[in-house]
């Protein structure tokens, strides 16, 4: 009804005033442009309706368009802004206003000289005109200063052309963005890849970083340096290239190319070795692999440290430390020579006057009497002699299981030969275990060392006690004790002396080496140092107290062991059947072992030196079954002896006998092919016991055989 009336109204105005007259109205949801004008006569008008309903929409839906478009650019956080072909602003969106410092109606029609500074502007109009010219999209970057309040923002700037509906160029727009973080993310990479690559070329290790496929990543100047690489290898930057390039320089090379196989077959492993080279230099060689944040396998980094040097110095550092020790052994001994020579002495002297006696006619009672005084000083003398042997030893690697229980009674054996008979030395073991990794030569020598200073703290006589107890060090007291010890049992070995004590000014500095205080040329000074480095080698530590008149203690803290090496005891020999050979220069040896071997049931051979020995293993060597040669002989010595009986009949046992060798040489006479050794003096079950260890294994030989019980 209501539309029925507009159009009447309309219609009027058409013919009151004969006017053509336009309205828009809509029916049943659809749109009408209607014109009204009226007919020449005046009686009628003429209405046309023309329906608008999806123009309408249309237009609508442009200007819904328009109206997001323009919220879009008006909220998006970049730069945006457009200029026609002349390079003139038509608009801009809010950001670009802070930009430049004015609103978009003062920016219309202006260009970019207007507001920019000349050198910026030139870069804008620049990237404009070359947008407009080629017809594509001109990206640049660069930093940009915004008019309303001066912060600075690194921009990726996009000029892009643009056209109307009919393809005319009509200027050309341009979005701005802020890239600001990624730039700082850059700079940041850049600075830590320069720090990376001056760190990777300062390092003194050489490095090299290769990926999952055995790509070379990158490496240093010192690896280059190190394995000597050729340029046109290094430009192939393929791992396995590598390897083949350098496997010629190391000693043990197809170990090198299984261990380096295993470790890229094994990601999760890392290593450590060291590389012998053919030049003579060495390697530490490190690698780990390299996961990245998110846990996966990115590669293997490996580091070839040269410790050449290094090793040089500790095998220097070695042999000085070793001197030492022999030198202040020689020290010692030189203190102990003239109570061990009168103690050697009158067993010589026992074993003299009880032979003369032995001349004579005497009963059988004084006659076994006689006999047995001569073996136990000869057994006397003998062990004094191993025990002093043992002591001027040169020590080896700290590694074997040693009683301390017997190298204390041992060192008080020798004390009570060798200082002052005035002094009482005792020993009393409250100790379990005394069981510890060791090197007896070593620690017998700080223990002699101890004894002869607390000797010299009792020129009048006195009491020395050994003592030994096992105790448990917790970790604090590990903690405040200037050695590096382990928390656990020890053994505690205690040298008392009931001397004058050591004064409070010189107790501070007693472990000092070259520190002494007694007259030039009486010491020099390194005794008490040698037991600081010993104990620091068993991974011990050491204590002194003492007062002034009351005598000191010095406290040896030694790690017990679980590691248990047993000896059997040898069983006495009562029959034996078997050739043996013995070569020896000494016709007095030859005689005592022909009647102990003849006695059991043994056929011995005899020779005085090695070419009499050889001559007799090439005419009876089937007839022999051990061959026992002394080491020192005339015309042919013990090891030439050994090597030629080797090139005739290498399973032949052979026993090296002497009354002193150095480890040494008796490593190299096993390794040339003797079986064991035997030290003189001997008894009669030395010469048993040890052909009865190395008879011939051999099926078919005559062979060794002993009853023994």
């Amino acid at each position: 009804m209501a539309i029925q009336n507009e159009r009447r109204e309309h219609i009027n105005v058409a013919f009151s005033e004969g006017k053509t007259a336009r309205w828009e109205d809509s029916w049943n949801g659809r749109f009408f442009v209607n014109t009204a004008f009226p007919v020449k006569d005046g009686e009628r008008a003429v209405v046309i309706s023309k329906e608008g309903t999806e123009q309408l929409k249309a237009e609508e839906s442009a200007q819904n368009k328009r109206a997001r478009l323009k919220t879009l650019i008006e909220t998006l956080p970049d730069l945006i802004w457009l200029k026609d072909t002349a390079g003139r602003y038509v608009n801009c969106n809010p950001k670009f206003e802070r930009f430049l410092g004015a609103d978009e109606a003062t920016l219309k029609g202006k260009t970019d000289g207007d507001f920019l500074p000349q050198a910026q502007a030139e870069i804008f109009c620049r990237d404009a005109d070359a947008a407009l010219k080629s017809g594509r999209p001109v990206t640049t970057q660069q930093w940009v200063s915004y008019a309303d309040d001066g912060h600075q923002e690194f921009v990726e700037v996009i000029h892009s052309p643009f056209v109307d509906s009919n393809g005319v160029l009509k200027g050309v727009m341009g979005i701005a963005r802020d890239v600001t973080a990624f730039k700082r993310v850059e700079e940041d990479l850049l600075y830590t890849n320069s720090l990376y690559k001056t760190q990777l070329d300062l390092s003194l290790d050489g490095i090299l970083v290769v990926d999952t496929s055995g790509r070379v990543m990158t490496y240093n100047q010192r690896f280059v340096e190190i394995w000597g690489i050729p340029e046109a290898v290094l430009r192939q930057a393929a791992d396995d290239v590598f390897l083949e390039a350098v496997l010629d320089k190391v000693d043990a090379s197809e170990e090198f190319r299984r261990r380096n196989g295993y470790l890229y077959a094994h990601p999760e492993e890392k290593g450590f070795d060291e590389i012998r080279l053919k030049n003579g230099r060495r390697l530490e060689r490190y690698t780990a692999t390299i996961i990245d944040d998110h846990g996966a396998y990115r590669g293997r980094s490996w580091y070839f440290r040269d410790v050449t040097e290094r090793c040089m110095a500790e095998e220097r550092q070695r042999k000085l430390t070793e001197q030492l020790f022999q030198s202040q052994k020689m020290d010692a001994l030189g203190q102990l020579a003239g109570g061990v020579a009168h103690d050697l002495n009158n067993a010589l002297g026992a074993i003299l006057g009880t032979a003369d006696l032995l001349l004579g006619e005497t009963s059988e009672e004084l006659r076994k009497e006689y006999v047995d005084v001569i073996l136990k000083a000869s057994e006397r003398a003998g062990d004094l002699t191993k025990k002093l042997l043992t002591f001027s030893r040169k020590s080896q690697k700290v590694s074997s299981v040693i009683d301390v229980k017997k190298i204390v009674d041992d060192t008080a054996s020798i004390l009570r030969h060798a200082i002052n008979k005035n002094i009482r030395v005792s020993v009393e073991n409250h100790a379990a275990k005394t069981g510890v990794v060791g090197d007896d030569a070593l620690l017998q020598n700080a223990l002699l060392n101890l004894g002869i200073n607390a000797s010299h703290a009792m020129p009048l006589g006195g009491t020395l006690v050994f003592s030994l107890e096992n105790v448990e060090l917790d970790s604090d007291y590990c903690e405040i004790v200037p050695f590096d010890i382990e928390p656990g049992e020890f053994v505690a070995i205690s040298v008392r002396d009931t001397g004058g004590g050591i004064p409070p000014d010189v107790l501070p500095r007693i472990f000092e080496p070259f520190f002494t205080t007694k007259e030039p040329g009486q010491g020099t000074g390194l005794g008490l140092s040698a037991v600081y480095c010993t104990v620091q080698k068993h991974l011990g530590a050491i204590t002194v107290y003492s007062e002034t008149g009351k005598g000191a203690v010095f406290h040896l803290y030694l790690p017990v062991t679980g590691r248990a090496e047993v000896v059997k005891a040898d069983k006495e020999v009562v029959g034996a059947t078997g050739t043996v050979l013995i070569v020896d220069d000494e016709e007095l040896i030859r005689i005592t072992a022909r009647s102990i071997l003849s006695g059991i049931g043994y056929q011995v051979l005899e020779a005085a030196n090695g070419v009499e020995g050889i001559k007799i293993v090439k005419e009876r060597g089937k007839e022999i079954d051990v061959v026992q040669v002394d080491m020192i002989m005339p015309v042919m010595g013990g090891r030439e002896a050994i090597l030629e009986i080797g090139k005739l009949d290498k399973s032949l046992p052979i026993i090296v006998s002497s009354g002193f060798s150095k480890d040494a040489e008796t490593a190299q006479l096993i390794s040339d092919g003797a079986t064991t050794f035997l030290h003189k003096p001997f008894r009669p079950r030395g010469p048993c016991t040890s052909g009865r260890e190395c008879h011939r294994k051999s099926e078919g030989a005559n062979g060794l055989t002993v009853h023994s019980e």
